[in-house]
């Protein structure tokens, strides 16, 4: 029967009429966007984060590094002006795991990250001073933390709406919440056991969508998990039943964001193979015969080990690449408005 494609923003439209829906699989773009590489010889760069409202006088665009701990600025303006050193290498990094970073205002960034033995998880704010460049981790202040009950607990996905910020916490199974706010450090507590919900049990990432949607991409715990769900929870109640389950053909996604130029959803997939590593379109299939909805995944950009991406005002990509284990060579790339 014949599929009308539909940009994905309408799943939304959708998702109150639709709980379930069918995997499509995934395909190929053409022709490969072209791709300029901005920096190189980064050490394992694990997140992005763009500043809200842009800055003043400093980068707008900041890249957390897994191996070092420290995160670094670039200007989406002036891409010639380099990377520059917001906060400073961690003297304890080893003890933490990746970090997930954004921003709750125009210089308040928030770094989220579990210990290594996976005993606890924080969040961590930073006042930016493009003044007073780069930033010493003895400015940081406790915002949230979170200790499991029972087993442990990792960080793979963090973000806000106005009012809200939502961790993803990986083999934990938890989905945890906080307001917003300013004052002495808070409990981060859990609201969603997604276990429970889609019986694959491993939240790899969330993000809220323009709409409010909060958009969470699980999967299996297992390495011999063949796909992954798309399940969007209500904007009000997020604890309720998930408005919506979609499969797709991914299993190592670590990174989701949507375009400002087109409001299409695309995700970064790492895999050992090579046929599945990259950047992907997550397109929107109704059968309009049987009311069955599908997402079709295309493959827009073949890449190795992506890490995260995310979209400035103008609708260009930032990509960032980990690189060889051990080794500095990890790499921030872009691709120009139109995806």
């Amino acid at each position: 029967m014949a599929k009308l494609p539909l940009p994905l923003p309408a799943i939304l439209c959708l998702a109150a009429l639709l709980s379930t829906a069918t995997a499509s699989t995934a395909q190929e773009v053409a022709e490969q966007p072209e791709v300029e590489t901005i920096a190189e010889n980064l050490a394992r760069p694990c997140d992005l984060a763009l500043r809200l409202g842009g800055s003043r006088s400093g980068p707008n665009l900041m890249v957390a590094e897994g191996d070092t701990g420290r995160v670094l600025g670039l200007s989406t303006e002036y891409l010639g002006g380099g990377l520059v050193e917001i906060i400073e290498p961690a003297a304890d990094h080893e003890q933490w795991g990746d970090a997930r970073i954004l921003f709750r205002s125009r210089n308040r960034m928030l770094i989220g990250q579990a210990a290594a033995d996976g005993s606890t998880l924080r969040v961590v704010e930073f006042d930016i001073d493009d003044d007073a460049l780069p930033m010493s981790r003895d400015q940081q202040k406790l915002r949230y933390d979170y200790e499991p009950s029972d087993g442990s607990v990792q960080l793979t996905g963090m973000t806000r709406d106005a009012s809200v910020l939502v961790l993803s916490t990986g083999s934990h199974q938890w989905l945890l919440k906080a307001k917003l706010r300013s004052g002495p450090p808070a409990k981060l507590e859990t609201f969603v056991r997604t276990q429970d919900v889609t019986e694959l049990g491993t939240p790899r990432i969330v993000k809220f969508s323009h709409k409010g949607y909060l958009v969470v991409v699980e999967s299996g715990s297992d390495e011999s998990a063949t796909e992954s769900l798309l399940v969007f929870y209500h904007p009000v109640n997020m604890a309720a039943e998930p408005l919506m389950k979609m499969p797709i053909q991914l299993t190592g996604v670590v990174s989701i964001a949507y375009s400002t130029a087109t409001g299409n959803l695309y995700v970064a997939n790492q895999s050992s193979d090579a046929a599945q590593a990259g950047i992907y379109r997550l397109d929107a299939q109704l059968d309009k015969a049987t009311g069955q909805q599908s997402c079709e995944v295309v493959r827009v950009l073949a890449l190795d080990d992506p890490t995260a991406i995310v979209f400035d005002d103008s609708g260009a990509m930032f990509i960032t690449t980990a690189g060889d284990e051990d080794k500095s060579n990890g790499k921030l790339l872009r691709i120009a408005s139109g995806m």
